[in-house]
């Protein structure tokens, strides 16, 4: 079955909450807020961006729109952004779910570089398997470590990377508070 683009599609119907979905390219779908659906289609077409950066071994996908300027030159708008009403190139948008296709207001938070990042899940080039936990070679005991305010902090070396683990976590919580993120 294809969808029509112009025909609203329910996902979810919670008492007075209602999201929809956007027909993207590559088979791909997003989802907003039913308050946000026909601004969303008037803006569009949009249209699915696949990074070739990896969280947790999955590339990173969003939802985007091409726009032309009234000088003639392109630029390109995530469907994020577009909901949340951003404009500052500096300041980021954060999904709270880790879905870039997840775009109800809900789920969006305006941020700043490094609470986006303290959100990230997983890198793809980890080897422990958590976040900010990692074996010394030397040693072969666990280290924690977390970033936070520009400043790198050893948390400690420990017996087992669940110890590691826990401590990181703690940190995490305590540094970047809604923005923590164990993965």
């Amino acid at each position: 079955m294809r969808l029509n683009r112009h025909e609203p599609r329910i996902l979810i119907q919670e008492g007075n909450r209602t999201l929809k979905i956007v027909q993207l390219t590559k088979g791909f779908i997003a989802t907003v807020s039913d308050v946000d659906y026909a601004r969303v289609m008037k803006a569009g077409p949009w249209h699915t961006s696949i990074s070739s950066c990896k969280q947790n071994g999955r590339p990173l996908v969003y939802a985007k729109r091409d726009i032309v300027r009234a000088n003639g030159t392109r630029t390109t708008q995530y469907l994020h952004r577009f909901v949340k009403g951003v404009k500052d190139k500096k300041a980021e948008v954060d999904h709270v779910d880790h879905n870039g296709l997840h775009c109800q207001r809900s789920n969006l938070r305006v941020a700043t570089s490094s609470q986006n990042k303290a959100n990230a899940r997983l890198r793809s080039d980890n080897t422990s398997g958590l976040k900010g936990v990692y074996q010394r070679k030397d040693t072969s005991k666990w280290a924690a470590q977390i970033v936070a305010h520009k400043r790198h902090y050893c948390l400690g070396h420990f017996t087992t990377k669940e110890e590691a683990k826990t401590v990181y976590d703690e940190a995490s919580r305590q540094l970047h508070g809604k923005f923590a993120c164990a993965a």
